[in-house]
């Protein structure tokens, strides 16, 4: 039996787990390519957690942002506007291709 841990960075996300039930199954090399499996395996779920926490938190951001009737972020290349209420002083600032409209 193999017993690798799957991490990303140092923090253990899971266990790989091989069975077989002969003595010395396993080479050297076999450990080798199953922890190198198990790193790629570990960056995996992280990129694909992190993706949907990300997604979570825009979500959370549309909402408030709708229930708060402000602005939100556009995107340049669309040509894409927001258009405030005549009451509201707007400020403009650019990152890159993006340009979020504030409402102070």
């Amino acid at each position: 039996m193999a017993l690798i841990p799957i991490k990303f960075n140092e923090e253990v996300l899971g266990m790989f787990q091989i069975n077989c039930f002969r003595k010395y199954a396993f080479t050297l090399e076999d450990i080798y390519f199953i922890e190198r499996l198990s790193s790629s395996i570990g960056v995996s779920i992280h990129q694909k957690e992190t993706k949907r926490l990300l997604e979570i938190s825009e979500s959370a951001l549309n909402r408030a942002q709708k229930i708060a009737k402000i602005c939100s972020w556009t995107n340049m290349g669309t040509g894409g506007r927001t258009t405030p209420t005549t009451s509201q002083k707007i400020s403009k600032i650019s990152w890159g291709g993006l340009s979020r409209i504030t409402v102070p």
